[in-house]
């Protein structure tokens, strides 16, 4: 295991917020545009609009042969209570029906396509062409529960000095029924040391964490 250098400062979330489907099938506001205010078609922007238009979390999501799994996904951000964010979803190279499915997205959804390079190089990309102030890595297997990314960002803002922040993750089956396991058991309730992460398997899951650009 490859520890940061130095290493980030983290904090866990109270109750885990993410599952971890091995598959499933579920079917599913626009930023707000522009306005040509200058009799000149100078486009001018307030301070407010400009605000709006630069989300406060990019959501990544890399996808590789995701078709089943894909719409629930990207539902589970819709479904979020704190909504001030951006998707990008970042195609490698799917040889299925992923890249259709997410087409169908439309506006909502930044669409991005690389050649098949593997989950890490997807994320990499989709944050180069992200905005948001803090980054969210989902997988395209998972799904998070509402409050996901109101208790993360609430965490991560209580304290500037924070790098990462990240919680529990419960895994459910192919139906996404949770199976009552999560994997941030006893030992692992906490933020983790230097010491810790270069000697043991800390499970922290991209899909459960929230970090700082």
């Amino acid at each position: 295991m490859h520890a940061p250098s130095p290493a980030p400062t983290a904090r866990p979330l109270p109750k885990g917020e993410v599952f971890r489907p091995a598959s499933s099938s579920r079917p599913l506001s626009t930023l707000p545009s522009p306005c040509n205010l200058s009799p000149s078609g100078l486009h001018l922007f307030s301070l407010e609009s400009l605000n709006s238009i630069v989300p406060r979390v990019s959501v990544i999501i890399p996808a590789y042969n995701a078709g089943a799994t894909i719409v629930g996904t990207v539902d589970s951000v819709f479904a979020q209570i704190f909504q001030d964010f951006e998707i990008v979803c970042v195609d490698d190279g799917s040889t299925d029906a992923t890249l259709a499915i997410l087409k169908q997205f439309g506006e909502r959804v930044r669409l991005l396509e690389q050649a098949n390079s593997g989950p890490a190089a997807g994320r990499n990309n989709g944050a180069r062409h992200s905005s948001g102030e803090y980054l969210a890595f989902l997988d395209a297997d998972d799904l998070w529960a509402p409050q996901f990314l109101e208790r993360s960002v609430a965490a991560l803002e209580s304290d500037p000095g924070l790098s990462l922040v990240y919680c529990n993750c419960a895994l459910a089956d192919s139906e996404g029924v949770a199976l009552d396991t999560s994997l941030v058991g006893k030992g692992f309730d906490h933020a983790p040391s230097l010491n810790e992460l270069l000697t043991r398997l800390w499970p922290i899951m991209p899909s459960a964490a929230l970090v700082r650009r």
